[in-house]
């Protein structure tokens, strides 16, 4: 038998990833800038998530940092007996003058943002906030640092709970080969959405479960 190297890199068979429940305002831009707690609806999701058969087996947990993100996990965590480990890479993207600004009103400023990355200007942003390139750099880092934390731990199935815009990017840089153009073929990000990928460490992904929302089938959230 050959015996185990401990000095080659240990990679997960399973990454999950998902979106944090709702935020207490999801009527705002929140961005990094903001660490806004989750609210009713929010706690339920979380409740609920946590009560996925198929996160039964994760031996890792890992929160952007940001106190959304960290209270989706705490009904997890609490239920597997599991800490939660921080990597601020996964943090929501900075949005520097839309932070707080209504959505309905803010929208169109960031589909113009959207069309100059489609077009292949990744470079472009609003005032304060982080480009395509950015979080792309920022959010691949994180990966790395996560396959590193999984290999000091042992860490087979990791979950990764982060943020929409910066999940976004990770699946079209991993999915799509970073092609924004692409961006509505992924959908929504939806709160508590979860994906999961085999073999992550392979630079093109083809998740296993795909935006799943199936926690929620039997709790409507309106």
């Amino acid at each position: 038998m050959i015996p185990f190297d401990h000095t080659l890199p240990r990679f997960p068979h399973t990454l999950f990833i998902a979106r944090h429940a709702q935020s207490f305002d999801p009527t705002v831009f929140h961005g990094f800038e903001s660490d806004i707690h989750l609210g009713a609806i929010g706690d339920a999701q979380a409740l609920a998530f946590s009560k996925r058969p198929d996160l039964a087996e994760i031996d890792l947990l890992v929160s952007s940092g940001q106190r959304r993100s960290m209270q989706t996990l705490e009904p997890l965590a609490k239920k597997l007996g599991l800490p939660i480990h921080s990597i601020p890479g996964f943090h929501e993207r900075r949005v520097g003058i839309l932070q707080g600004t209504p959505v309905s009103s803010s929208a169109s400023l960031f589909s113009q943002t959207r069309k100059e990355w489609a077009l292949g200007n990744k470079d472009h942003t609003t005032e304060g906030a982080e480009s395509y390139f950015q979080v792309r750099k920022r959010v691949l880092g994180a990966i790395d640092h996560l396959f590193d934390l999984c290999h000091q731990l042992g860490s087979n199935q990791p979950l990764v709970v982060s943020h929409g815009l910066t999940m976004k990017i990770l699946l079209l840089e991993r999915m799509l080969e970073g092609n924004a153009s692409r961006w509505d073929e992924l959908g929504p990000i939806e709160n508590t959405s979860l994906w999961a990928i085999d073999f992550p460490h392979q630079t093109s992904w083809n998740p296993r479960i795909h935006g799943c929302l199936s926690h929620l089938d039997q709790k409507p959230f309106i």
